[in-house]
This record gives structure tokens, C-alpha cells and sequence, in this order.
């Protein structure tokens, strides 16, 4: 049987990373298309939109370090590593909840492009997912 070639270099680094080095690159890497996804806002919208889009791809950052983090101290036992990772998932809705409340009602973001850049941040989650996911699969 033939090999599976990598779709490019990054699936192979991915094979060979940590979860600690894969967490920074994606966050990185959310960081990078928030500032780009703001940078086209404020070009294209105005200066509010671009720091509604900064702010909800920055959400989407942290939340990002908050799985890692969270990942990275996972209990051996199963039904504990569990009840972390279902914490943890709570501990994010909350912080975003609450991040996004406090952005419209204080500082008055627009919350279209808050949603715009979260899902920036998202898009970069799964694409780094997929390559995980695909690095993981036999060679053979």
C-alpha cells in the first residue's frame, strides 16, 4: 500500500508537537487572523466595527488558552478527565457570555463584528482540528 503524503509541512510538524506547542500555534495563529480580519474592518467598516472584531477574536484566543490549559492537566482516571473537560467547557461559555455582555453594554462594541471575529478565531480552531485530526490517521 502507498503512504498517505502529508498535505503540506505543518501536518508533519503536527505529528510531531506537544499539546503545549500546538495550543501557542493555534492561539498564534487566532491571534494573526483577528488582526487581519480587524485591519479589513476598519478599512472597509469603520474603527468600532474593527474593535468589535478584534474583541471577538480575542475571545476566541483566550478561549483557545483556556482549552489547553485545561487539556494539559487532564487526571489519568477516565470519569475525571471527563468531569474536567465538561468544567471547562462551562468555564468557556460562561467567560464568553459574560465577555460579550460586558463589550456591548460598556464598551458599546457593535456585535455583528464581535460574532465576525470569533468566528475568525474559530475557523483557525478547526482548520489546526482537521490537520490534527488527519496527522493522526495510519500512513499506510
Amino acid at each position: 500500500s502507498l503512504a498517505k503524503p502529508a498535505i503540506c509541512r505543518f501536518e508533519v510538524v503536527l505529528r510531531e508537537s506537544t499539546l503545549q506547542v500546538q495550543t501557542a500555534r493555534v492561539f498564534a495563529q487566532q491571534v494573526l487572523a483577528l488582526l487581519v480580519f480587524a485591519g479589513l474592518a476598519w478599512w472597509f467598516w469603520s474603527l468600532a466595527q474593527a474593535q468589535g472584531v478584534a474583541f471577538g477574536g480575542a475571545v476566541a484566543a483566550l478561549n483557545t488558552l483556556m482549552i489547553g490549559s485545561r487539556l494539559q492537566g487532564l487526571p489519568a482516571d477516565q470519569v475525571r478527565a471527563q468531569a474536567s473537560v465538561m468544567s471547562g467547557a462551562v468555564q468557556r461559555f460562561v467567560f464568553t457570555l459574560l465577555a460579550l455582555a460586558a463589550a456591548i453594554v460598556w464598551l458599546h462594541l457593535p456585535p455583528l463584528a464581535m460574532i465576525i471575529g470569533m468566528l475568525s478565531g474559530h475557523i483557525v480552531f478547526a482548520i489546526h482540528a482537521v490537520l490534527l485530526r488527519r496527522s493522526q490517521e495510519p500512513i499506510a
